[in-house]
């Protein structure tokens, strides 16, 4: 690979390509700038990773929510308490963190009945969320096929490889079969999404 240039190369030719656009936004010419430069300089930036092309509120709202456990849940609870919030703020972790590890067992139970009653919602809501695909006609039929692999025995990788070879040899009325049943299920999935 190319050397990369320099962070002050970099800068310049950042600071450079914004005062071409600049110019060409006003209608003014550089002179001595060759058209398919000052062309170059005038479009737009292209899209980066971190701005990309929907932005990052885009992202942060497609994000799951993180899902908090007992401490953390403590943790909000006590830090609204009059003595923690008149600790410096480095103290106040630490005063918390010992407050959860004298606290006995009976009174964490309800900040973990919080936690895992949020837990469970976040886990119907990542399901409700998820994006459902149907199913290939060739996977309908490795899952039927699937079940007499396992009577028999094999590994994955060799149920993988017979499915392959019986789907190769299979005559057309069995794929006829599957790729109805996969039709039905693509069907199905378009219904639900509306």
């Amino acid at each position: 690979p190319p050397p990369q240039p320099s962070r002050s190369i970099s800068m310049f030719r950042c600071a450079f390509t914004t005062s071409l656009r600049l110019a060409a936004a006003r209608g003014q010419a550089r002179p001595g700038l060759s058209t398919a430069t000052a062309a170059a300089a005038a479009a737009p930036p292209p899209p980066t990773k971190a701005t990309g092309t929907k932005g990052k509120a885009a992202a942060k709202k497609a994000a799951p929510k993180a899902i908090t456990n007992a401490y953390v849940l403590f943790l909000k609870d006590k830090v609204k308490s009059p003595e923690i919030k008149s600790l410096p703020l480095a103290q106040r972790m630490g005063a918390v963190g010992k407050a959860w590890k004298e606290l006995p067992e009976s009174e964490k139970l309800p900040f973990q009945e919080q936690a895992n009653h949020a837990k469970a919602e976040a886990a119907a809501e990542a399901a409700k969320n998820k994006k459902k695909y149907p199913r290939s006609s060739y996977i309908l039929f490795y899952q039927d096929q699937r079940v007499k692999f396992a009577e028999e025995g094999l590994s994955t990788k060799e149920m993988a490889t017979k499915a392959g070879e019986m789907w190769r040899a299979a005559p057309e009325t069995v794929k006829d079969r599957y790729r109805a049943l996969s039709q039905k299920e693509k069907e199905r999935l378009a219904q639900e999404k509306e």
